[in-house]
């Protein structure tokens, strides 16, 4: 886990596609002797692992809230908007 927290700085595919699984699967082929194949499977598996809780948990707290996507949307666009002005 350690490994894949420290590719993960890599600038990269949104949703740590490409290089967490590359990682993954060369860890596990490196240092575990896992056979390739199995590797990459593997690692498409921990990356649904990792991922999909979040997602989940962010709909459910949009859901839960009451929240629309397109209002935080429009919240971060109206901060952004105020930190670039008062850094002028």
């Amino acid at each position: 886990m350690v490994i894949l927290r420290l590719g993960s700085v890599v600038p990269q595919a949104p949703g740590n596609l490409g290089l967490f699984q590359f990682l993954t699967k060369e860890t596990l082929e490196k240092v575990f002797n896992v056979v390739p194949a199995e590797a990459a499977r593997f690692s498409l598996v921990l990356w649904g692992v990792v991922t999909l809780p979040l997602l989940i948990a962010g709909f459910a707290a949009l859901t839960i809230t009451g929240a629309k996507i397109s209002a935080l949307r429009q919240a971060a666009h109206t901060e952004r908007r105020e930190l670039s002005r008062s850094r002028q």
